[in-house]
């Protein structure tokens, strides 16, 4: 079920089932066309499902596509084409992977690691150039680790000094 902001919320219940047991919401806006598609990644196997909106919610397997156990799904629009890129995030050892729409989805993995277990994954565009910047947060919400692309990817820590 979802509610449609575009139709006054108004409720919609035609998409059918994606995903299930083992599937983690993936959704994103990978076509462009303005409006997240419903996608779901199933970490065991690193496999992706999309529906795509513009194709009357056609769906798209992609088997194998990127990820294995241990990394949730971030996609994002990394390289600024109007597009997310389907990207995950090892949760144990901070590694990014990221392919990108903009050159032919070409793999990056960041060499920088990011995070950990103790971290979120919580990409987002912090410095306003229209590139999602990989980013973590700790458990605790004590601090952010953000990598500026805008500045060249510069890593930045942010400690929060939050009241219990």
């Amino acid at each position: 079920m979802v509610l449609q902001s575009g139709s006054g919320y108004a409720r919609l219940d035609r998409i059918a089932y994606l995903g299930g047991l083992g599937w983690a919401p993936a959704s994103a806006d990978y076509e462009g066309d303005h409006k997240a598609d419903y996608a779901v990644y199933q970490e065991a196997t690193g496999n992706w499902k999309v529906k795509l909106a513009s194709a009357g919610y056609a769906e798209i397997d992609l088997s194998n596509f990127l990820g294995s156990p241990g990394y949730s799904a971030v996609s994002a629009d990394y390289d600024g084409d109007g597009l997310a890129d389907p990207a995950v995030y090892n949760r144990t050892d901070g590694t990014w992977k990221i392919l990108l729409s903009g050159s032919g989805y070409f793999p990056l993995t960041l060499r920088h690691f990011l995070g950990g277990t103790d971290w979120n994954a919580v990409p987002g565009d912090y410095d306003g150039d229209g590139l999602a910047d990989p980013a973590v947060r700790k458990f605790d919400g004590s601090e952010w680790c953000i990598m500026l692309s805008g500045s060249g990817y510069t890593l930045i820590s942010v400690p929060w000094a939050c009241d219990p």
